[in-house]
């Protein structure tokens, strides 16, 4: 399992940054869900909140309300393949590997940087 300080480097000092007027404190828990479903884009890698939680805190409380998983998005290289490896080690997690569009200048231009790993 990807530990935190495997975190791609550039997202585990965004929770450094000003929040400006953003609220920082968590929503109170939902109800619990009637059926289980999965989020279907999440950024577990994001520190974000007055006490910011590890990935495994957030599945363990999404799971809690009937989330049974997230859907993990890489936006550059490096959070694509913290994605790939943390699917391979977490059940509640699917990854996506993707190149958001601000990245692509500063990103490889051929496909070699792709995970290796095969569709579920």
């Amino acid at each position: 399992m990807p530990s935190e300080e495997a975190l791609p480097a550039h997202i585990r000092q965004r929770g450094d940054l000003e929040a400006g007027d953003r609220a920082l404190a968590y929503p109170s828990e939902p109800e619990p869900l009637e059926i289980a479903v999965y989020d279907n884009h999440a950024h577990l890698e994001f520190a974000d909140g007055e006490n910011p939680m590890d990935y495994r805190e957030h599945l363990d409380r999404a799971e809690a309300v009937g989330v049974a998983g997230v859907v993990q998005v890489g936006t550059d290289v490096e959070t694509s393949q913290w994605s790939v490896a943390l699917a391979a080690s977490e059940p509640r997690v699917l990854a996506a590997v993707s190149l958001h569009p601000n990245e692509a200048l500063v990103s490889p231009a051929s496909p070699e940087w792709l995970p290796s790993a095969k569709p579920a």
